[in-house]
């Protein structure tokens, strides 16, 4: 969709300057570069400068909203298609967790559900790993997603944790582990179903916010209709130079004691 020529769009001498989209789409974009031809688009269509970096967020996410040409947003053409500059974190966080999988998802009509949890991850060795469960569950509960679609499929799950900043680092798979354990018995069976994981760790830019977001797909990944001979061939691995890896001389020698 091209704007009418008569209206000038916020965002509009962005849209003309070929030399800010030929740097969004360089092999490696430059986002210091694209950052200030940003700050430099603002100053001429507003005529305020310097602008601080909550009033740029602001421009940007105007225009980006009004201008029908940057509806596609500040996106490399390259493949695959990827947004390079978001208006702010919240954007950026709402982005990652509706792109589609470009492995589960990208030809075929997919059943998905995305969600968010307004409470900070728990690791597996936490304390409070039980009383999160319980919380996650009974506050499903209350909303009520419908998860019946995906209750009994297979799976593609992103999982998606904004991090408060202060928070001490904790490893992503366990607070992925504990975020799939308390989904399990309620937004599917088991998560033995889940053939694809996603799991992202980002900082909130706040020291008193955190969330999780969730999208949960169904997903064909594991099976073997995109290919024509549905067996795996072992030979291909020994012509990559690869070769087998032996435990036992690794194991101890007698038995390991029995657990208490």
């Amino acid at each position: 969709m091209t704007s009418d020529p008569t209206i000038v769009h916020r965002g509009h001498a962005l849209v003309r300057n070929s030399d800010f989209w030929e740097a969004v789409d360089a092999e490696h974009p430059d986002l210091a570069r694209i950052k200030k031809m940003i700050a430099e688009t603002y100053r001429v269509e507003t005529g305020r400068d310097p602008a601080t970096e909550k009033e740029l967020s602001s421009w940007l996410f105007m225009a980006l909203r009004e201008n029908p040409d940057l509806r596609k947003g500040i996106s490399t053409e390259k493949t695959p298609p990827r947004q390079i500059i978001l208006p702010n974190l919240a954007v950026k966080f709402d982005y990652i967790i509706r792109r589609p999988c470009l492995l589960c998802m990208p030809y075929q009509k997919t059943d998905y559900i995305r969600f968010h949890l307004y409470t900070d991850p728990v690791s597996r060795q936490a304390d409070r790993q039980s009383a999160f469960k319980k919380a996650v569950k009974d506050y499903l509960g209350r909303i009520k997603h419908d998860f019946t679609d995906f209750y009994n499929e297979r799976l593609c799950v992103a999982v998606l944790f904004a991090m408060r900043g202060n928070s001490p680092m904790t490893d992503v798979d366990n607070m992925a582990k504990t975020v799939l354990d308390a989904l399990q018995g309620y937004a599917y069976a088991n998560d033995r179903q889940i053939d694809h994981l996603d799991a992202i760790r980002l900082n909130s830019g706040s020291d008193d916010e955190a969330f999780i977001g969730i999208r949960i797909a169904v997903t064909d990944i594991a099976g073997d209709e995109d290919v024509l001979w549905p067996e795996f061939d072992v030979r291909w691995v020994s012509k990559q130079g690869i070769g087998p890896i032996d435990l036992n001389p690794y194991l101890p020698s007698k038995p390991l004691p029995a657990s208490p």
